[in-house]
């Protein structure tokens, strides 16, 4: 049976919800973190991705990354992302990049306000 465009954007809706549920029971910023990203790679889909704070100037700190599976990354398994983060922090919108070569493919950075 083939879903209707209905029943998906109820679903979508069903897990913001969910998302939103999780976020406000936690005051707790890495968990927050965690719930995030999580959400994020539902919704697009992403194999994995990593949250960044900014902090004083340009400087970013490390919060959380993870696959799709929820399994925990390290910082040091992301190619080099600072020459994104800037152009980011610079432009104040979303920055998604085609990579021809290397493991990663496709990049998307999105700053959250």
């Amino acid at each position: 049976m083939i879903k209707g465009k209905s029943e998906e954007n109820s679903n979508r809706l069903e897990k913001w919800f969910e998302f939103t549920q999780k976020l406000y029971c936690t005051l707790d910023l890495d968990q927050a973190s965690r719930i995030a990203l999580d959400i994020v790679l539902q919704f697009t889909g992403m194999q994995r991705g990593m949250l960044l704070t900014k902090e004083n100037g340009n400087s970013f700190r490390f919060r959380h990354a993870q696959n799709q599976e929820g399994r925990t990354l390290r910082q040091e398994q992301f190619p080099s992302t600072e020459t994104l983060l800037n152009k980011v922090c610079q432009q104040a919108s979303p920055v998604h990049q085609q990579q021809e070569s290397g493991e990663v493919k496709t990049i998307l950075c999105i700053p959250f306000v």
